[in-house]
């Protein structure tokens, strides 16, 4: 196979006349529409106001190529990414990034848009150099760079692909047969720069993935832009054009893996921005930018999938941007019992809880682990084989994870051994009813507030196990959450109601009593409340409950209460769990 890299150079643009030409012809394109729900990040200028964005001219020493994604980090700056190859000495036909020359960190890179260059950052050429890497799949299709934007130029940002809006987060697979789209803006090209195509498969042992729009191929000068799937995420970066015998495919380096490689050798803190506009496959014209906020103005966002799984990823992704997590808490999505206690833990190790069912790793699941934690990286099972069974351990470890199992002979066993894995000296003990499960849900972001853990009773019976645990943490403040752990353990701190939504009430009042944001979940649900309890605490809020078809009493009343303070209500679950009523009378309470 005879590749080139896509550099506008005066070398590649003779070997690819032809092309060019076939371009020049081409008609219009046949896009395919796919929904998306993606939420704007916050602080970027509109779409329409914006003159740097993926998408931009980029010039490095002389060779022009094309910007794909927006990143950020934890300090606030913001960078454009573009391909390492932009930045070689070495030609167009260059591509063992583990050999070639190139300027070095610290060159100057005009960017169309810009009122002053950007500075190249980080090159996975130069850190592949740096660290002696010798794999042949990393030195061949690991080409990423990143271009710190000046803070002047800031403000006009905007992280959206153009014409199709997104990316909205990033996935790590494409299967042949799959619709891609790309935005190249090469200067040998008169326009046509979005384009549709097939993913042709990985290779390379995923580094890399073949793609194929053949009668507008990738062509010198689109060198780095960005390729996102049939759902606007982001998955790849266009490194080469294949020239013979494949002409007219082009390989996209794979993003996960750069990111994944990115941040295992250098100190960078580098998350993927979402774009403003919704993707859409005929063109998109959602704008949800804002400048102010990323949840609505009316303080109300819903997080929601197809189905209880689908709701813990988009609960994972609100939180986590890529490879952002610190690690995984996975519980099974049609038992409750064993992950019950699993809302401190999550909060202890900057880790969403994701679902999955117990023979085999959900597909949107697994997704979403291998966007938001790196190789290498903890997934905590909750249960015993069971629960989750040894088939998803062995997913996991096969994608590089480190998988810790947490179980014992019941889910009261187990709420200890999370305990146990939370911390050996908790400030706090929260007894919460371990055979029914609302009690333990609300127990958990207060858990984590209180610096301590959730252990279930035996609904209202003692249990030999917790009586061991209390003795041995004898110094640890013990609270009774809800009336059937009370009447297990009377004489303890007790905390509640008379039912699960008024024990969610006293427990927001209790430990967050200025809170500026909460949650609220389906009461008889239980799936819903556990990934929202680990998404909530990490915002420093309580988990509230209600009925599907109105707002209950107490939690309207509780809202109403602290509208002056709250600035944001969080709602988890689709209108199945939580109607458009129930949406309407939080609103409302809050305003």
């Amino acid at each position: 196979m005879t590749t080139t890299s896509s550099r506008a150079t005066p070398r590649a643009v003779a070997v690819l006349a032809a092309l060019l030409a076939a371009t020049v012809l081409l008609g219009a394109l046949a896009l395919l529409p796919a929904p998306a729900n993606a939420q704007a990040a916050p602080g970027w200028v509109p779409f329409s106001d914006a003159t740097i964005h993926p998408g931009v001219q980029t010039v490095t020493g002389g060779g022009q190529c094309t910007a794909n994604f927006v990143f950020t980090d934890s300090a606030g700056a913001v960078y454009l990414g573009q391909a390492a190859h932009c930045a070689s000495d070495d030609g167009s036909d260059e591509t063992d990034g583990c050999a070639a020359t190139t300027q070095g960190l610290g060159v100057e890179v005009e960017i169309d848009g810009a009122t002053r260059p950007g500075v190249l950052v980080y090159s996975s050429w130069d850190t592949m150099q740096a660290v002696g890497e010798t794999d042949p799949n990393a030195c061949r299709y690991n080409d990423l760079a990143l271009v710190r934007i000046d803070p002047v130029d800031v403000p006009l940002v905007n992280p959206s692909v153009p014409y199709w809006g997104g990316p909205h987060g990033i996935v790590a697979s494409t299967a042949s047969g799959d619709t891609v789209h790309t935005y190249g803006n090469s200067g040998l090209r008169p326009g046509l720069n979005a384009k549709t195509g097939t993913s042709q498969g990985q290779s390379g042992e995923g580094w890399t993935h073949t793609v194929r729009t053949l009668l507008n191929p990738g062509i010198p000068g689109d060198s780095g832009s960005a390729f996102i799937d049939g759902q606007g995420r982001a998955f790849g970066v266009l490194s080469t054009l294949e020239v013979l015998p494949n002409i007219g495919a082009n390989g996209v380096s794979d993003l996960s893996r750069m990111l994944a490689y990115l941040e295992t050798h250098t100190d960078l803190d580098i998350a993927l921005a979402d774009g403003t506009l919704l993707f859409d496959a005929d063109g998109a014209t959602v704008d949800t930018a804002t400048g102010q906020s990323p949840t609505p103005a009316d303080g109300v966002q819903r997080l929601s999938g197809d189905s209880r799984v689908e709701t813990a990823v988009a609960a994972s992704r609100d939180a986590f941007g890529v490879l952002g997590a610190g690690a995984v808490v996975l519980g099974r999505a049609d038992v409750a019992a064993d992950a019950l206690a699993g809302t401190p833990l999550a909060a202890d190790r900057n880790a969403p809880v994701l679902l999955t069912g117990g023979d085999s790793l959900h597909p949107a699941t697994d997704e979403e682990i291998q966007r938001i934690l790196a190789p290498g990286g903890t997934v905590y099972l909750l249960g015993g084989t069971a629960a989750i069974s040894d088939g998803v351990a062995s997913s996991l470890t096969a994608d590089g994870y480190q998988v810790v199992r947490l179980a014992g002979d019941s889910r009261i066993e187990t709420a200890l051994a999370v305990a146990d894995a939370v911390t050996d000296d908790p400030a706090t003990v929260m007894l919460a009813d371990g055979i029914g499960f609302a009690d333990a849900l609300v127990a958990g972001p207060a858990a984590d507030a209180a610096d301590g853990v959730v252990v279930l009773t035996d609904g209202s019976r003692t249990h030999p196990a917790v009586d061991a645990y209390l003795a041995a943490n004898a110094d640890a403040e013990v609270v009774t959450v809800g009336a059937t752990a009370t009447t297990a353990y009377p004489g303890r701190r007790a905390v509640g109601g008379q039912d699960p939504v008024e024990t969610a009430v006293a427990v927001a009042n209790e430990w967050f009593p200025t809170a500026s944001v909460v949650g609220v979940a389906r009461v008889d649900v239980f799936a819903d409340a556990l990934a929202g309890g680990a998404h909530i605490a990490q915002r420093g809020g309580p988990v509230l409950l209600s009925t599907s078809s109105s707002l209950s009493t107490p939690t309207g009343d509780h809202l109403r209460g602290v509208a002056d303070i709250l600035e944001d209500a969080v709602l988890y679950g689709g209108t199945a769990a939580l109607s458009t009523t129930v949406a309407d009378q939080v609103r409302d309470a809050i305003s």
